[in-house]
């Protein structure tokens, strides 16, 4: 039996984890940082918001879209939901 379903390489300082279709955070050292709560969820990456630098990622929980930072708190929200949101390059696009 394992634990999670799925975790991915580290970055950033971070590990994706996947645990019962839920998306959570891990740190290097094994600590939790991000309940097992999103439906999908990126991998942090560096992200370049109104002039300021943040390691965010983008999480969707429901039909709520958001970029959280490694303390889960929400960078910028609400996404519009219609709207796919990818993280390239250090930017923001939207399809």
């Amino acid at each position: 039996m394992t634990l999670y379903d799925y975790v991915w390489e580290e970055q950033h300082g971070t590990y994706k984890v996947v645990q019962n279709d839920k998306y959570g955070y891990f740190d290097t050292e094994g600590k939790q940082i991000v309940p097992f709560m999103y439906d999908w969820a990126s991998c942090f990456t560096p992200i370049k918001l109104y002039g300021k630098n943040f390691i965010g990622a983008y999480v969707i929980k429901g039909d709520s879209k958001t970029i959280i930072d490694i303390n889960n708190q929400n960078i910028i929200t609400p996404l519009h939901k219609d709207f796919m949101y990818y993280i390239i390059d250090d930017k923001l696009w939207m399809q």
